[in-house]
């Protein structure tokens, strides 16, 4: 959230650079997206807080940002290229599960996570699903009836409550 906002910020300067007769209009929708931004943050680093320093294991790293914005630790079973685990990094995953420091899994709708299902059946660990950039499914956004305006939005806060959910469930 915290990149997504820079990022806001990024696009604002070059429109306003690109056609500076709207910047009027860019920079009121940036700052209006930016608060939505600032108040999701906020709702996630309250979520989420009670569970600082957990553990929870992707396939793919693709949630370091978001782990360490909200103090929080990722593994990842993959490189950060989403290529498959090396020997090594297979042990290490194996050992963290055993450990009993993964309590769940999360798969991504952009990976097959067929690692993530044979983990889960092995070792009987629930998965969640997680959109880390809330933009694998926004193409279908209006097929579906989702506001394209909040979509990202939406998807992360459905994303932060589901980490909560479960990391609520794992503690019991």
């Amino acid at each position: 959230l915290k990149n997504a906002a820079l990022q806001v910020n990024n696009i604002l300067k070059a429109l306003c650079e690109t056609d500076p007769a709207n910047a009027g209009f860019y920079s009121e929708n940036a700052a209006a997206y930016a608060a939505a931004l600032a108040g999701l943050d906020k709702y996630a680093g309250e979520k989420l807080a009670p569970f600082k320093g957990s553990k929870f294991m992707v396939f793919h790293g693709s949630f370091a940002y978001f782990a360490r914005d909200y103090s929080l630790v990722q593994s990842s079973i993959a490189d950060v290229f989403g290529n498959a685990p090396k020997p090594s990094k297979i042990k290490e995953v194996y050992d963290l599960i055993k450990a009993g420091e993964v309590k769940f899994l999360i798969s991504e709708p952009a990976y097959q996570n067929k690692e993530i299902k044979a983990l889960a059946e092995q070792y009987s660990l629930s998965v969640i699903e997680l959109d880390p950039m809330g933009s694998y499914e926004a193409g279908k956004a209006s097929k579906t009836g989702a506001n394209e305006k909040s979509y990202y939005i939406d998807v992360m806060k459905s994303n932060i409550d589901k980490l909560a959910a479960a990391f609520g469930g794992a503690k019991k």
